[in-house]
C-alpha cells in the first residue's frame, strides 16, 4: 500500500506518535519540485509536478508511489489519485467562502481537509479521524512547509495531500 514507516526514518525507530516531513522546492527544468525530508534534511521522496499543475508524482528512490491529476478545466479544484494505474481516490473542493475545505476518499476511506481562516495550513481528516497538519514553518536550512502525519498507514498519501495543500496556500486557493 504505501511506504512504510521503517523506510522513511534513519534507523527504523519510531520516536513519537507523528512522523513529522519538510516539504521544499527544488529547481528541476520544465517541471516544478520538490524535495520531502526528515528533521535532519535528509531527502525521503522526490515531487515532481508539471508547470501546468496538472499532473502530480510522489517517487522514492525513482519508483513512482503515487500520482494526482488535477481536472484541468474546472471552476472548482478536483483531484484524482492514481497508484500503479488505478483511480485509487478522489478530492474536490467544497464551496466555503470563508475557510477553503475539500472533501473526497482515499483507499475506500474519507478525507476531509480544513484550511484555516488566513490559509495558512490545512488540518487533515480520514473518516472522521484527525490524520495529518500541514502548515509552513523556518527550518535552518530553508523556509518550508511541514507535513504533520498520524495516519502512518498512508503516508504516500498524506506527503500528497501536504503537496496539495502547498500549492493551495501558495495560490490562496482562488480557483
Amino acid at each position: 500500500m504505501d511506504l512504510l514507516l521503517d523506510e522513511v526514518t534513519n534507523e527504523g525507530e519510531v520516536e513519537s506518535e507523528e512522523t513529522v516531513f519538510y516539504l521544499k522546492k527544488s529547481a528541476m527544468p520544465f517541471r516544478i519540485g520538490y524535495k520531502v525530508y526528515v528533521k535532519d534534511g535528509s531527502s525521503v521522496y522526490h515531487v515532481s509536478k508539471d508547470l501546468a499543475g496538472i499532473y502530480t508524482t510522489i517517487l522514492v528512490n525513482g519508483e513512482e508511489r503515487l500520482n494526482a491529476k488535477r481536472k484541468p478545466i474546472s471552476c472548482i479544484p478536483e483531484y484524482s489519485f492514481i497508484k500503479d494505474g488505478e483511480v485509487v481516490g478522489t478530492l474536490k473542493k467544497r464551496f466555503s467562502v470563508a475557510k477553503p475545505e475539500f472533501y473526497g476518499k482515499i483507499y475506500e476511506r474519507n478525507i476531509q481537509m480544513y484550511g484555516n481562516l488566513w490559509r495558512e495550513g490545512f488540518d487533515i481528516f480520514l473518516d472522521g479521524k484527525h490524520a495529518g497538519i500541514v502548515d509552513s514553518v523556518r527550518m535552518p536550512w530553508a523556509d518550508c512547509y511541514r507535513i504533520r502525519i498520524y495516519e502512518k498507514e498512508y503516508i504516500d498519501a498524506m506527503v500528497m495531500f501536504g503537496v496539495l495543500c502547498e500549492g493551495l496556500m501558495h495560490q490562496g486557493v482562488t480557483e
